[in-house]
């Protein structure tokens, strides 16, 4: 049996890294329809997708960024260079500069990641997506010829200024917007469906195993062959995404106890992608140093694992899990500021 598991997971083992595939589909697939639906119905509005994208990302964002902060600190104060986990993050990438560059979303344009956090070199990508689709769909879509051009222009100025890298991403991201275009199917047979679902499944588990097989483990950065890898998970994912909204969106047989378990995943996702490696690293950093305990290494991941969930979740709970009630006061701010810009107050007496 323990043969058995560890040829399962030398076969089929992947990193997270294929994942963020997956997570660019789904984006392009909720923001993308979003904005489409936005519109097409003649409601569409800067200001209100600005709010709801931005204070999504800067709840979890801004803490996750004085985390990283702390925990960089302390590994370089009480390990110094130790490391077993990823590159010593420098002091350097701690600096003002590179903290506002992650802040607007800048890192690996025009300032390294904060701290070395690696995670956030898809969080910027993912910025200028929201930015990109509006304005390539206004390109085209806007009421007036010079509204058209303007919107155009805008779409090549941030283009040229993001680079060619996180423009081929931004096609990735549309797959998930083509999944949100193409008409649902309709079976209504058990069978059928898991017949026609189980080769997509297949396909896209196979495409996991793309990078690893042309690189190993870890994958590396560069190259078309392996961006082509990473296109083919996205391709792959986008056909099972396609099915599952087609066989059971609209299924209402779902356990409520497993609904309520997604749901508290759902609501942690986002803080314990942005959050754990930090952490990781100065638990695998203080591993490596002479205060480590000698606690057996069969069981050492098992309870990293469970730390890393256990901090996300406190973390979530603090950030993530109020990001509606943070939009809905940012919200009242900006109309109240608005609101005594358009109609000031008159002082002094009256004639």
């Amino acid at each position: 049996m323990t043969k058995l598991f560890g040829w399962a997971y030398n076969t089929w083992r992947v990193t997270g890294y294929e994942f963020v595939m997956v997570f660019f589909v789904l984006s392009g697939y909720f923001i993308g329809s979003s904005v489409l639906k936005d519109i097409s119905a003649d409601r569409w509005s800067w200001s209100k997708y600005l709010q709801a994208r931005l204070t999504r990302l800067w709840v979890v964002l801004i803490p996750g960024l004085l985390l990283t902060l702390g925990w960089v600190e302390a590994q370089h104060h009480f390990f110094g260079d130790k490391t077993g986990f990823g590159p010593v993050p420098l002091l350097h990438l701690l600096s003002w500069k590179v903290f506002f560059g992650n802040l607007f979303f800048t890192q690996n344009i025009l300032t390294p990641m904060y701290g070395n956090n690696g995670v956030l070199w898809s969080l910027n990508l993912e910025f200028w997506y929201y930015i990109l689709f509006p304005c390539l769909i206004l390109a085209f879509a806007a009421k007036t010829p010079r509204a058209r051009i303007l919107y155009g222009t805008i779409f090549v100025a941030i283009a040229l200024f993001v680079g060619t890298f996180i423009m081929e991403y931004f096609l990735i991201w549309l797959v998930g917007v083509g999944v949100g275009l193409i008409p649902p199917r309709s079976v209504r047979a058990e069978r059928s469906r898991f017949v026609q679902m189980l080769p997509s499944l297949l396909l896209f588990l196979f495409c996991l195993k793309i990078p690893y097989m042309l690189y190993g483990i870890p994958v590396p950065a560069g190259g078309y062959t392996w961006y082509f890898g990473d296109l083919f998970v996205a391709l792959s994912f986008g056909v099972v995404a396609h099915m599952l909204l087609s066989f059971f969106n609209q299924s209402r047989t779902l356990n409520p106890r497993v609904a309520r378990g997604f749901k508290a995943l759902a609501g942690f996702s986002y803080t314990l992608y942005l959050t754990h490696l930090p952490m990781l690293n100065f638990l695998y950093a203080w591993k490596a140093s002479q205060y480590w305990i000698g606690l057996n290494s069969g069981y050492v991941t098992i309870i990293f694992v469970v730390l890393a969930l256990t901090y996300a979740y406190s973390i979530g709970r603090l950030t993530e899990s109020h990001t509606g009630l943070i939009r809905r006061q940012v919200q009242a701010w900006l109309h109240a500021i608005l609101s005594r810009r358009t109609h000031p107050q008159v002082s002094g007496r009256g004639g």
